[in-house]
């Protein structure tokens, strides 16, 4: 099995990217397993009630760049957060 792992790696490595992308897709999907068709269902439902939503205008709408710029923030923010928590006080004893 290792040398076939192996060179189904290597001959995938020599895919184009799109390939490489539609393979990758392919081989997430089938670790899925079958859709449940009330989930499929549940999900066709919400899709519809926000669309709905939508088209009444009754929420706002906000463009993609807007969202992922407000996600950097964020994450910039906790990253920063983190990092303090694990660093030292700037005057606190250090213990070795």
């Amino acid at each position: 099995m290792p040398d076939t792992l192996a060179e189904l790696k290597k001959r995938a490595a020599e895919l184009s990217e799109k390939e490489r992308a539609e393979l990758a897709l392919s081989l997430i999907e089938s670790l899925d397993g079958p859709a449940d068709p009330e989930v499929e269902e549940a999900w066709r439902l919400e899709i519809e009630r926000r669309m709905a939503e939508i088209d009444r205008g009754e929420v706002e709408l906000i463009p993609g760049d807007e969202v992922l710029a407000r996600l950097r923030r964020r994450l910039e923010c906790f990253a920063a957060q983190s990092i303090r928590l694990r660093l030292p006080q700037r005057d606190a004893p250090v213990f070795m």
